[in-house]
């Protein structure tokens, strides 16, 4: 009678079953899994998430994504319009789990006690912040709030009415066709799309063609690291 022995199996680290949430560049880690877990040439560095080798065409200063846009720490990019809005836009949720009373993210608005809202609601006519902060620079003779556009005339009004094919100005101005399709005089905290278009940056990232040759789309993921040498 033989007795048959069953070889040991080398166990497998308890850790190697634990999922790891992927962390883009320039974002808070703890371990370099999190960073490579998005992007395997990414090490966790000081805290932060950084390629292993910079090149000027990606890196945790630049990644690439779209000026004014939110980055959510999975590596998608989104519309200031969607951050602190109550609703989860973002795959991994953070551009709602950020919104932290008196720290909140400078794509969104921050009320005067603290509140974080989304930028759309400044200037709306409505009392979006609990103390009505985001109305308090929205009145004619006033300057407006940094976070909204100015007519012409002086009406203060949410910023992404600006070029958006619906008037809202009284005047007109936020709708001028030489402003808006011939890119004439495009405000510096604006977009130009590739085919000379000027854009409110709300249309950033937004899942739609806002520009009508969807370079309002085309940088939305952050960039990859090179391998290193």
């Amino acid at each position: 009678m033989t007795c048959e022995i069953d070889e040991e199996k080398p166990s497998q680290p308890a850790d190697s079953f634990v999922s790891v949430t992927p962390v883009s560049l320039g974002k808070p880690c703890l371990t370099s899994s999190q960073c490579q877990a998005r992007d395997p040439y990414s090490i966790c560095v000081q805290g932060r998430c950084e390629c292993q080798r910079d090149t000027p065409k990606c890196s945790s200063s630049n990644t690439q994504c779209l000026n004014d846009t939110f980055q959510c720490t999975n590596g998608q990019c989104i519309s200031w319009y969607f951050v602190c809005d109550g609703e989860q836009n973002c795959a991994d949720g953070t551009d709602e789990e950020n919104c932290i009373p008196f720290n909140c993210p400078k794509e969104a608005f921050q009320c005067n006690d603290g509140t974080c809202m989304s930028r759309s609601a400044v200037c709306n006519g409505r009392w979006e912040c609990p103390d009505g902060s985001d109305e308090a620079r929205c009145y004619t003779g006033i300057p407006c709030d940094k976070d909204s556009f100015r007519c012409n005339n002086g009406q203060c009004l949410p910023q992404y009415v600006f070029c958006n094919a619906v008037t809202d100005c009284y005047d007109g101005s936020d709708e001028s066709f030489l402003l808006c399709e011939r890119g004439e005089g495009c405000p510096a905290n604006s977009f130009r799309c590739n085919n000379e278009r000027c854009r409110s940056t709300a249309i950033l990232c937004s899942g739609l063609d806002g520009c009508g040759d969807n370079s309002d789309e085309d940088r939305c993921q952050v960039c990859h690291c090179e391998k290193p040498e």
